[in-house]
């Protein structure tokens, strides 16, 4: 019968075969294609505006004929008349080439490409249609297949079906098919059978695997066992305290939950390289060597808890130590890949069991990043399915971590080593034993332990491979450059235990936290703005309640604590300080980690002048209390540099581009206004240098906007830039600018004085029928507005003719000043004593010792009058007061002025700036009695205070160099002194420049101490230097002129030049002569000098003459 059927069976030629599959592609899987496109087309076009998608329903067909104009519908009436159905899988070919490419609907508005791959497959069909014999051979049917799936392919249509009709080989008939499912049934029953086969040999596997299992189970013995993380390849130093404090913490926990029998956790945080693995690593160490010696098993074990799946693999590792089967953990193994949280919770499962056997374990959860995603699949604390163990936690992210909780710790290490062991971390690693510099790298680095690792195998390797000379003073040259993330590298890529640099692990963490949390982001948009430096938390809260005012203030500053990446500190009077570290910082200052907006930009710098500015006038009033310090104004200061700084470069011009940029966020005023409450405070702590650009841009603005207001607050704000200006002129020596600079303002103030006058007295005129004490009360008030800005102008200038050796016209314009104070105040006002202090010093500059005393033991009794004997103010006074009578050798009697004051300002302010001063004062008395050792001792007490306020390269420190310099002169040791002068030298010509008069005052001393030492050649360079300074600033008729000459002329006496010396010494009496007046001790001195030197030449003339008489050469 299969015979007789395969014999009647028409039989094809291959030519025939191809065009019945060409037909197949072009009738049947075209037009799907083509449906898809239409679909596609309308939906992109109609979906939205119409309300709906094409489903081919009736309603489909009515939208699409209405789309056509009347041209379409009667040019195409037999396609539309198909397509009002909406049916798309009842059109043909001829139809869904119109729907799409001809309809004014979907064809006009086409895209060329579609469009072209649309038209290529109209073409295709076309050709089909004519093929009049019915065949094609392999090339023509290969053209036509490649020209559709071109077409498909572009139009991202499916060609699957296409490829396998190019494909197909075989045209089965209706027997052979038969015929193959007959063999395909046969197939089957077989493969059923193998498989019936391969499920017996499964279950006998499975019961050999089975008892296997158990019989492991059964031979396993648990034993004590220690999992810990990566050891780096250098040396690692012990955290002894860390450690010893951590355990006893954990001791407590211990005990406390002894009796439940439950977990209990400790969390340790900190910003990325702080130690915490490595931490964590010393204290498992620990907690093993100590628990084993107790009775009971003991395990610690670390979890990789970065993520879920490196937990499981952590559990997986433990599971091994703990005896379960390595059966289990491969099937386990398994699942883990593909579903790592069940996998978790069912390894939980097996290893809680055997957990519980041991008396004491540790379990490390070690780089937790999402502290709340991870906790659920670790031991729970007070849990009491796992038994009597602990849980310790390293996280960068504080955020999550319990306050308070019951059974819990949580200690933050983000202030890095202790500095004994930072050093020694450098030292054992680097191979360096430079411990000088050791401690200032640590100090550079911020005691972080990733930081003090990759700097010391930096330093190592760099010395080890060719620079064999390579020190600690290269590296911080390095660091100096901007190039820290560069010395990490080597570290990161050669040390296993380090996945990332410090610096990358940092911006990671910054990233992350920026983009999750909008308080913190603020917070880092904040300290930014400003420097490295401390400061109050509250400053910060502010900033960022102004943006997120939706926050109540108290969960801004919990969220801010509860972070890692910032350091805390308090100040002990209960202000909380915060702070960045210095790679924190350094990668904020970068900006594009933040990616802010122009304008955002903006406002930020707006809204933290407005806050700084407030932090100034806060800290300004705090001048005046007691128990103040500087500390926190110098903090101020640097963040108002570091602000401006930012501005300047943010603004092409500074001065030019406030406009359009600032001024849309606050008041042009309000800038200025805060510039010269900055240039002040830097005046005030001596950073001249800063002051002067400062007011300079300050200036600069006044001059640009030119307001011609003339109401209080901006004559008040013009003054006072102008005067803060004249103040930082006066104070680097360019005495004429300030002068010029307090002329000006004081001529605004009387202008202003003068204009108030006209209006003010037509108050006091309405005020005559008032009552006595209120028409007192108005005048005061008027008196403090118009004439005390004019007292303080007249104290100013009054200093600048005083540094200008313009004595008598510095006392008349500090004798104004005094009037006006007296006038307004009284005499007993508290400002009075402020002008005695510095007519007082005017006096004691030209040597009339007794009315700068009375002066200012007068300012001395008015204020412990006003404030009682034991105030500051008093205290400072005195040491004025010590200072007249040291001049005036009454040496016992400023002992205990200083002695006093010192008594009083180290019980109210501690060791502040004014406590430095009357050490120094101290330190003076007993150096000018030669009592130079406490003399050292006193310098050296305030020069330790100074360097808690002042970096090392202020103008103040210099100075005090200088002193100790001098002091190091009386005590014979030269090279002491002339290596303290040089420091204060370098200091001062970096702050100044070589005109001023300290750095004279500099070469002065410079030169004493080569004279001493006989190098006359250096002596007279030096002496020589110092003297064209003032000559200089001053002209030739100033006292430290006359000095300059002295000087000069008292070494050419000491080596004989008697002539020189004679002239120099003439025209130093001139000078002193006419500035002093003949009874001037200074006169006295060099006309003794004179003399001397005149009865030496005559001596030396008698003994030439007599030598020659007796016909004797002359001695050389």
């Amino acid at each position: 019968m299969l015979n007789s059927l395969v014999k009647f069976t028409m039989q094809y030629s291959e030519e025939q075969l191809n065009y019945f599959r060409l037909c197949h592609v072009g009738f049947n899987l075209v037009p799907e294609g083509l449906r898809r496109i239409f679909k596609q087309e309308w939906n992109f076009r109609f979906k939205t505006p119409l309300g709906g998608e094409w489903q081919d329903t009736p309603q489909n067909g009515r939208q699409f004929f209405s789309k056509e104009g009347k041209r379409s519908r009667s040019k195409n009436a037999r396609y539309l008349a198909t397509v009002q159905s909406g049916n798309t899988t009842e059109w043909d070919c001829s139809c869904l080439f119109f729907a799409i490419l001809y309809s004014d609907s979907i064809g006009s508005t086409l895209a060329v490409a579609i469009k072209s791959d649309v038209d290529d497959l109209r073409q295709v069909r076309n050709d089909i249609a004519h093929i009049c014999e019915g065949k094609l051979t392999d090339a023509e049917f290969q053209n036509h297949i490649g020209r559709v799936l071109r077409s498909f392919t572009s139009l991202g249509l499916q060609v699957n079906d296409i490829e396998a009709v190019r494909k197909q080989t075989s045209f089965p008939t209706a027997e052979l098919q038969n015929l193959a499912s007959l063999v395909d049934t046969l197939k089957k029953e077989s493969k059923r059978k193998e498989v019936d086969l391969q499920e017996t040999r499964n279950t006998l596997r499975k019961k050999e695997e089975e008892v296997e299992v158990l019989t492991q189970e059964i031979e396993f013995k648990i034993e004590p066992f220690c999992i810990l993380s990566s050891e780096p390849s250098h040396e690692v130093i012990r955290r002894t305290n860390d450690i010893k404090r951590l355990m006893e913490k954990l001791k407590d926990l211990q005990d406390a939950t002894h009796d439940q029998q439950t977990v209990s956790t400790v969390y340790i945080s900190g910003t990325p390289g702080c130690g915490k693995t490595q931490l964590a690593r010393q204290l498992g160490q620990e907690f093993f060597a100590t628990s084993r010696d107790s009775h009971g098993l003991t395990f610690v074990a670390t979890i990789n808890a970065e993520s879920i799946e490196t937990i499981a693999t952590s559990y997986i590792t433990l599971g091994k130590h703990l005896g379960i089967t390595e059966y289990s953990l491969t099937k386990l193994e398994t699942s883990r890949r593909e579903r790592p949280p069940e996998t978790i919770q069912y390894l939980k499962l097996l290893i809680m069991k055997r957990v519980r056997k041991f008396s004491k374990w540790l379990i490390i959860a070690d780089n937790v990043d999402q502290l709340n995603a991870v906790r659920r699949f670790l031991p729970q604390t007070s849990s009491k399915e796992w038994g009597h163990g602990q849980v310790l936690f390293t996280t960068q992210n504080g955020s999550s971590i319990p306050c308070n909780a019951k059974h819990t710790y949580h200690e933050s290490f983000s202030q890095g080593m202790e500095e004994d062991e930072a050093v020694n971390l450098l030292k054992s690693v680097s191979q360096i034993a430079d411990e000088e510099k050791a401690k200032q790298v640590v100090k550079v680095l911020e005691y972080q332990p990733l930081a003090l690792a990759a700097a010391a195998y930096y330093v190592q390797t760099v010395a080890a491979t060719g620079s064999p000379h390579y020190s600690w003073a290269d590296y911080l040259a390095v660091l100096m450059q901007g190039q820290r993330e560069a010395t990490e590298e080597l570290l990161a890529k050669e040390s296993p235990a380090y996945p990332h640099k410090m610096t990358t692990a940092i911006r990671l963490a910054l990233k992350k936290a920026i983009e999750n949390d909008t308080v913190l982001r603020q917070t880092f948009i904040f300290l930014s703005l400003g420097a490295s430096e401390s400061i109050p938390m509250e400053s910060a809260v502010e900033f960022v309640h102004y943006y997120c005012e939706e926050l109540p203030e108290e969960l801004v500053e919990s969220k801010i604590s509860r972070s890692s990446l910032f350091l805390f500190a308090n100040d002990g009077e209960g202000t909380k300080f915060m702070r960045l570290h210095s790679t924190v910082h350094n990668i904020l200052k970068e900006r594009s980690i933040l990616n802010l907006e122009s304008t955002e930009s903006y406002e930020n710098t707006a809204t933290a002048i407005g806050i700084f500015h407030n932090l100034i006038r806060s800290e300004k009033t705090r001048l005046r209390e007691e128990g103040y310090t500087y500390a926190l104004l110098n903090k101020v200061k640097n963040h108002c540099k570091a602000l401006l700084h930012y501005l300047k470069s943010q603004l092409t011009s500074l001065e030019g581009a406030f406009e359009d940029e600032l001024v849309c966020f606050i008041d042009p005023w309000d800038i200025i206004h805060w510039m010269w409450s900055t240039a002040k405070i830097c005046n005030t702590l001596r950073d001249f240098s800063s002051a002067d650009w400062i007011s300079e841009i300050a200036c600069n603005l006044l001059d640009k906007w030119n307001c011609q207001d003339t109401g209080l607050p901006n004559v008040i704000l013009k003054v006072g830039v102008l005067s803060v200006r004249g103040t930082v002129h006066m104070n680097i020596g360019k005495y004429q600018q300030a002068k010029e600079l307090f002329e000006q303002a004081l001529s605004i103030q009387q202008t202003f004085v003068e204009e108030f006058n006209m209006a003010a007295g037509v108050s006091r005129m309405e005020l005559g029928d008032a009552p006595n004490k209120q028409s007192k009360v108005c005048n005061w008030l008027l008196m403090s507005i118009e004439y005390v800005p004019l007292a303080d102008l007249y104290n100013d200038l009054g200093m600048v003719y005083c540094f200008t050796e313009q004595h008598n016209q510095a006392i008349e314009q500090l004798e104004k000043a005094l009037e006006i104070l007296k006038m307004t105040y009284g005499e007993d006002h508290p400002r009075v004593p402020e002008t005695y202090n510095r007519l007082g010093f005017v006096y004691s500059e030209i040597g009339k010792y007794k009315e700068a005393k009375d002066l200012l033991e007068k300012a001395v009794h008015i204020l412990a009058k006003n404030y009682g004997e034991e105030h500051v103010y008093v205290a400072d006074t005195c040491c004025l007061l010590a200072k007249a009578n040291t001049h005036n050798e009454e040496y016992e009697t400023a002992k205990e002025l200083y002695v006093r004051a010192l008594k009083v300002q180290m019980k109210i302010r501690g060791e502040d700036l004014s406590v430095a001063h009357s050490y120094f004062g101290l330190g003076g008395v007993f150096h000018s009695i030669g009592q130079n050792e406490k003399a050292k001792e006193q310098y050296e007490k305030g020069l330790v205070i100074q360097r808690t306020i002042f970096n090392e390269e202020n103008a103040i420190i210099a100075r005090t160099y200088s002193s100790l310099g001098e002091i190091y002169r009386g005590m014979e040791e030269l090279s002491q002194a002339t290596h303290h002068h040089n420091k204060a030298l370098n200091i001062l010509k970096n702050t100044f420049g070589e005109g001023h008069r300290d750095v004279a005052a500099c070469y002065t001393r410079l030169g004493h101490c080569f004279l001493s030492i006989q190098q006359y050649n250096e002596a007279k360079e030096n002496y020589e230097k110092a003297l064209m300074i003032p000559k200089k600033i001053f002209g030739e008729e100033h006292r430290d002129v006359a000095t300059g000459y002295y000087n000069l002329a008292n070494m050419y006496e000491e080596i004989g030049e008697y002539k020189e010396a004679i002239e120099l010494y003439k025209n130093s009496l001139a000078i002193r002569r006419k500035i002093d007046g003949d009874k001037h001790s200074e006169v006295e001195r060099i006309f003794i000098k004179l003399k001397t030197i005149n009865k030496r030449l005559k001596r030396n003339v008698k003994k030439t003459k007599t030598k020659q008489s007796q016909g004797r050469p002359e001695e050389e």
